[in-house]
């Protein structure tokens, strides 16, 4: 069903009420893996919350910067 997303507003189709970019982001948030079951990769240096973050915005907001491996 197309219709606006819940979360981000867009006019999509929907899974109950949230787009599909919007679901599995909260996936990522709230299990650790996408809706495809594949858990996003560990980056050194970065804690497993800061990780699942730099995934989420690299893939909806096309960031292409790579944190620096070690903080300091």
């Amino acid at each position: 069903m197309t219709g606006q997303c819940i979360c981000c507003g867009r006019t999509q189709d929907l899974r109950l009420g949230t787009c599909w970019d919007c679901a599995e982001a909260e996936s990522v948030i709230e299990d650790g893996i996408d809706m495809r079951d594949v858990a996003p990769p560990k980056i050194e240096g970065l804690s497993t919350s800061m990780s699942k973050l730099q995934y989420i915005l690299r893939k909806y907001m096309k960031i292409t910067t790579t944190p620096p491996s070690k903080l300091g």
